[in-house]
């Protein structure tokens, strides 16, 4: 219908004497400026369209049922700068004190905007004191218990909205997760990676992912494996820390689970 719709809208933009259409013409050229793979024009009067990888779309993109990313534009001219959310799949059953995870770009650099997580029912109402961290560079992989390989992007004692486990439940899109504290945006360049750390000081402070499909028989996910993605962007599973942060959990080497959360940022 979406699709139908589109098309309606150009014939009528491009039908003689159609009121804006296309004033000014969009530049062929200015797909190519710095590498940018989505440009807006105007199609009609009110009308905004995104041209990406040689296909017409609307503006607003759904999340998929199993996650999946939540797209807007905002800005002037022809380059935009693209909104998007990352929604994981719900959460299991398991939470705990925290968890690292990678954010891995593809083929665009990404600038995370914000982070949206929550706790467990065990703490619902009850105010935590919540670290958010980054790797200054790279993978948190050898990094997990090294302060010195990170920076903190916010400390604050604060209320998480709870989301209940529902064994039921293959779709997030609709949870009403919170921000993390976040006081300034992170790039990650195209092709590259960046270690997060989420802490809480409650075992039930923070709600993560056991396996889903065949991972689901052991309930784990391996160190680095991929947890969700979109087309711009990976997430990659990670251990888990102890009551304090930058110390790992001894007893399951090498076993991880995955952010259940989203992710907003631009390309």
């Amino acid at each position: 219908m979406a699709r139908m719709l589109l098309v309606a809208a150009l014939a009528t933009a491009l039908a003689p004497g159609a009121r804006g259409a296309f004033s000014p013409p969009c530049p062929s050229s200015s797909l190519h400026l710095a590498g940018a793979r989505h440009a807006l024009c105007q199609a009609t009067a009110g009308q905004n369209i995104l041209l990406q990888r040689g296909r017409l779309l609307p503006t607003q993109v759904t999340a998929d049922k199993q996650g999946g990313t939540v797209g807007s534009l905002r800005g002037a001219g022809t380059l935009m700068m693209s909104d998007q959310r990352l929604v994981t799949k719900p959460r299991t059953s398991h939470a705990w004190f925290g968890v690292y995870f990678d954010i891995e770009a593809k083929d665009t650099p990404l600038t995370i905007k914000s982070i949206e997580t929550g706790c467990s029912s065990s703490v619902d109402g009850k105010t935590l004191k919540v670290q958010l961290w980054a790797t200054k560079e790279g993978s948190f992989a050898g990094k997990e218990e090294d302060a010195s390989a990170w920076e903190c992007l916010g400390d604050e004692e604060m209320v998480l909205s709870t989301i209940k486990f529902d064994k039921r439940a293959y779709d997030s899109s609709e949870a009403k997760y919170g921000k993390l504290p976040l006081k300034t945006d992170i790039v990650v360049e195209s092709g590259g990676k960046r270690g997060f750390m989420i802490h809480t000081n409650s075992m039930g402070g923070l709600i993560l992912r056991g396996g889903f499909g065949p991972e689901a028989q052991k309930n784990n996910w391996r160190v680095g494996a991929k947890s969700d993605e979109t087309i711009h962007m990976r997430v990659l599973a990670g251990p888990v820390t102890a009551s304090a942060p930058f110390t790992l959990e001894k007893d399951s080497p090498g076993f991880a689970r995955a952010f259940a959360g989203s992710i907003s940022y631009t390309i």
